[in-house]
């Protein structure tokens, strides 16, 4: 069994008001959805705009292969 299949999925978030957390307006709603969701991990692979923050509403920003070495995955997915 993939250790992601166990992960918990946010259902039922609805859009708030949060402050611009990026400089990419586009980003905003990945930020937003993560806070509503009360996310562990927001992770991505935006290293212009959102890996740059390190961490939004108290969650870590995480690139991908970090994820996936936290879970005990593989370092680089093909």
């Amino acid at each position: 069994m993939d250790a992601a299949e166990d992960l918990p999925v946010a259902s039922g978030v609805s859009p708030g008001y949060w402050p611009a957390a990026t400089a990419d307006p586009d980003d905003e709603m990945f930020i937003e959805s993560a806070a509503q969701a009360r996310a562990d991990f927001l992770v991505t692979g935006d290293k212009g705009h959102l890996l740059v923050l390190k961490e939004t509403a108290g969650i870590p920003i995480v690139a991908v292969s970090a994820f996936l070495r936290l879970l005990g995955g593989p370092h680089n997915p093909t």
